[in-house]
């Protein structure tokens, strides 16, 4: 069947097919003691926040990685498919931007440029997406979770960033 797959797809090519899209293999990978710091520290800021998490993956397989693959391998891995509640699939894009803000929000606004430190040299070269879940736990009270992929092209590396949160709405 391995020998099969390539042939299937150059067919596919061939005859005007989207080629089928590769499974891309993560392998959680220890956060560097800097990094993990700063997410024990920077928890407590959040008010409404019960829980950050960050965790870091190296891609294993080759080829370009999709920001979409990557989210639903990290789900799978971290079994969080939960969080495909609100956008479905692997979630919305946001910008670089946008997730800055996001987590500025959260009062977490030293957790990007710590998590680019980590990567290093390619640092800068990530697509973000956003996965979100909520719901009502009591009347007019919601629990919510945002889950965030982030994804280094260059660094060939995915890191994940999970906030829990509730308040009353």
């Amino acid at each position: 069947m391995k020998r099969l797959v390539p042939v299937l797809a150059a067919l596919a090519l061939m005859l005007g097919f989207a080629a089928p899209a590769q499974a891309v293999e993560l392998v959680q990978v220890p956060l560097s003691s800097s990094l993990a710091s700063t997410v024990s520290s920077i928890q407590p800021q959040c008010y409404y926040c019960t829980v950050l998490s960050v965790t870091a993956f190296d891609v294993r397989s080759s080829g370009f990685v999709s920001q979409d693959d990557a989210a639903l391998a990290a789900f799978d891995w971290l079994d969080a498919q939960s969080y495909q509640q609100i956008y479905g699939g692997a979630g919305q894009t946001l910008t670089q931007a946008q997730f800055a803000s996001a987590l500025a929000g959260k009062e977490y606004e030293e957790l990007p440029s710590a998590i680019q430190g980590f990567i290093g040299t390619y640092g800068n070269d990530y697509t973000v997406s956003v996965s979100s879940w909520r719901y009502m736990s009591a009347p007019d009270y919601y629990n919510f979770g945002d889950f965030y992929t982030l994804v280094f092209h260059s660094a060939r590396k995915v890191v994940t960033v999970e906030v829990l949160y509730e308040y009353e709405w």
